[in-house]
């Protein structure tokens, strides 16, 4: 028996990672616990260069939400860190990111709080709203599902509620590429969860 590579599909030139469309996915924040937030290794959410601005005209806003840990790491460190093309927040013990705030001992975004409350007109880093699909800007531009074994109960979510990854990813995602590219998307994971491709195997 040999096993064949799925098939890389692209919109637009971007390649979508064959996991995505058929993959349900819907976040149970009650039971991860907002694990996506303090994701060990010491990197934050990487940032796109144009999104520190926004984090300079949200940080007095939120700066109320934070915790006097994690206030220290920003007047210590800053709020971001890397080099052009390779930013990220900054980490508090190598660990959450400096904007996460705890509720009911959930890890949740300071910046997306002050956002649905209304304070602010940025939500959160592209890339946190993505999670767990990342983009790669690479030679060809792609984007990817992430494993994180912290997310398992959202598999469980996604199966129960009937969500796929491609739904719930929908909002970020058009903020990434537009309506029109997430229409194509939609409709491309939706023709292949009902036409199936092959198995990628070989008797």
């Amino acid at each position: 028996m040999c096993r064949k590579a799925a098939a890389v599909h692209e919109i637009a030139d971007i390649a979508i990672d064959p996991t995505i469309p058929s993959l349900r996915f819907r976040c149970d924040v009650k039971r991860c616990k907002g694990a996506c937030c303090t994701i060990p290794g010491g990197r934050g959410a990487p940032l796109l260069e144009t999104e520190i601005e926004e984090l300079e005209k949200a940080l007095p806003v939120v700066k109320r939400y934070l915790s006097p840990e994690h206030l220290e790491a920003i007047s210590r460190q800053g709020f971001f860190e890397g080099s052009p093309g390779n930013y990220f927040t900054t980490c508090v013990d190598r660990e959450a990111c400096v904007f996460v705030i705890k509720e009911e001992g959930i890890a949740k975004c300071a910046l997306e709080h002050a956002f649905l409350r209304g304070e602010t007109l940025w939500r959160k880093p592209l890339s946190c709203h993505l999670f767990p699909i990342r983009i790669d800007r690479g030679q060809q531009e792609r984007i990817r599902f992430e494993y994180l074994a912290d997310c398992e109960p959202a598999y469980d979510h996604g199966a129960t509620a009937g969500t796929y990854l491609s739904d719930f990813a929908g909002e970020a995602l058009t903020r990434a590429y537009g309506k029109e590219w997430v229409q194509q998307f939609t409709d491309l994971c939706y023709r292949l969860r009902t036409d199936g491709e092959p198995s990628g195997e070989d008797e």
